[in-house]
């Protein structure tokens, strides 16, 4: 974390550029109607967390998103949406799902976690129930 830290600092305030990838969507109308099938389908729940979607809120990390389930699949169809929660989204696209539902099972208590030392510092083992 020290490193990560220390990272942020040295980069901080430095501009980026990045290049969004490509993605296909079907006309208005029909992504609104894509979007409703999936709502109906998830019976308003995350795909990834199974959470409850909130609609209208002002809380971001709870705000629904549209995620392409094969993010190198660039269309947003049937086959390749859900809906989920922004945060879990965000997460899963920065982290990959492995990751992401390892984090899951720890927050939902899932997985015992023990601290061990090493050379570097604490670090974490998990370890499945």
């Amino acid at each position: 974390m020290a490193e990560l830290i220390q990272n942020r600092v040295k980069t901080g305030g430095q501009r980026a550029i990045h290049v969004n990838p490509l993605r296909f969507a079907p006309n208005l109308s029909d992504l609104i109607s894509l979007l409703k099938d999936k709502w109906i389908q998830q019976r308003g729940t995350c795909k990834l967390c199974g959470g409850e979607l909130v609609p209208r809120t002002s809380n971001a990390m709870l705000q629904a998103s549209a995620d392409r389930i094969d993010s190198g699949n660039p269309f947003y169809s049937e086959e390749n949406a859900q809906i989920t929660h922004l945060a879990c989204n965000l997460a899963k696209n920065q982290y990959g799902t492995d990751q992401f539902l390892e984090w899951l099972d720890v927050v939902r208590g899932k997985t015992e976690f023990s601290l061990e030392e090493d050379t570097k510092g604490v670090c974490g083992t998990a370890r499945g129930k």
